[in-house]
């Protein structure tokens, strides 16, 4: 019987020029039928991105690139070397023990390192059958999309009489306690 997904080890080798040590990672179900763009958002989504209104493009060893239309009649020129396939392309050629690139927003250029799973179902994944990309294991922490940094000693302290504490005052107001002590 044929696997009903595939799992997918995705590490994030590098963003921004700072190279990863050690490196964040994911590990993601992936149901039959799905595209390079359904897994572009599922691996963009399990890294905590935010703003997916970036460029994307998959590499794979045997000079296939996958990217977006545009950005392929930019880069074609109609040699066949590499071949540029669109995001709409399923992932017929994932099987086990695959390994490709996924970068995420060609500027900043967050190099991903992806490695198909071996896998025989039912292999266990929290939630039942898989429906989208889902990540079900990981490690490592995620840094934020555009390098900032929130380091807990420079947040200010939120005190009474703060912005905060009076909507949750006003919040009290409109909808009071249903059994108050």
């Amino acid at each position: 019987m044929a696997a009903r997904r595939k799992v997918l080890m995705v590490t994030l080798v590098s963003c921004r020029g700072e190279d990863f040590d050690p490196a964040p990672g994911r590990v993601l179900a992936i149901p039959p039928r799905t595209t390079y763009a359904a897994l572009a958002e599922g691996i963009d989504r399990a890294f905590g991105r935010y703003d997916l209104g970036h460029l994307v493009q998959f590499e794979l060893g045997d000079r296939l690139v996958v990217t977006d239309e545009d950005t392929i009649e930019e880069l074609d020129d109609g040699s066949g070397t590499p071949r540029y396939e669109p995001l709409e392309r399923p992932l017929t050629e994932l099987t086990g023990g695959v390994t490709f690139t996924y970068t995420f927003d060609l500027g900043d250029t967050c190099l991903h390192h992806c490695e198909v799973l071996p896998t025989k179902d039912p292999h266990p994944v929290p939630g039942g059958p898989v429906r989208q990309v889902m990540p079900f294991d990981g490690w490592g922490d995620l840094p934020d999309q555009y390098g900032r940094d929130l380091d807990p000693d420079d947040e200010p302290d939120i005190g009474p009489g703060s912005a905060l504490d009076q909507v949750l005052l006003r919040i009290e107001e409109k909808h009071p306690p249903r059994n108050p002590r």
